[in-house]
């Protein structure tokens, strides 16, 4: 009675196919100008190496992203062919979800716009980035 039961398990089990995908969004282009002394990362061998950028994208480029939704990746383009990136640069990315109303006017401020914003990425990317290009 086991070995049926243990086989119509096992049947129903390889009937069932589960195909899970997650949808993509590409918020706008990555350009081939570029230059290692701006962002999204100086990276450069320095003492005095470090640069912040905030980049805030409106509601209209975020297409059919929802409200609450999960964003698992973040892209972005290295431009030169080969070579390591250089110095030991930290790369950090924080994310805010923020109604467009309620985002302060006039100078923004490093504390101001991450005081709320949660730190998903704190790391030295030379591993992740690689030595090619894509």
């Amino acid at each position: 009675m086991r070995k049926i039961l243990l086989l119509l398990t096992l049947a129903l089990v390889s009937l069932c196919n589960v195909n899970a995908q997650t949808p993509q969004w590409q918020i706008g282009t990555c350009s081939i100008l570029s230059s290692n002394l701006y962002g999204p990362m100086y990276s450069v061998a320095g003492a005095n190496a470090t640069n912040r950028y905030a980049t805030i994208y409106p509601v209209a480029q975020l297409g059919g992203i929802m409200p609450g939704s999960t964003i698992t990746s973040v892209f972005f383009r290295r431009v030169t062919a080969s070579g390591s990136m250089a110095g030991t640069p930290n790369f950090k990315i924080y994310f805010l979800e923020i109604d467009d109303n309620l985002f302060p006017g006039g100078a923004l401020t490093w504390s101001t716009a991450t005081a709320s914003a949660v730190l998903v990425y704190d790391d030295n990317p030379a591993a992740a980035v690689g030595s090619t290009a894509g």
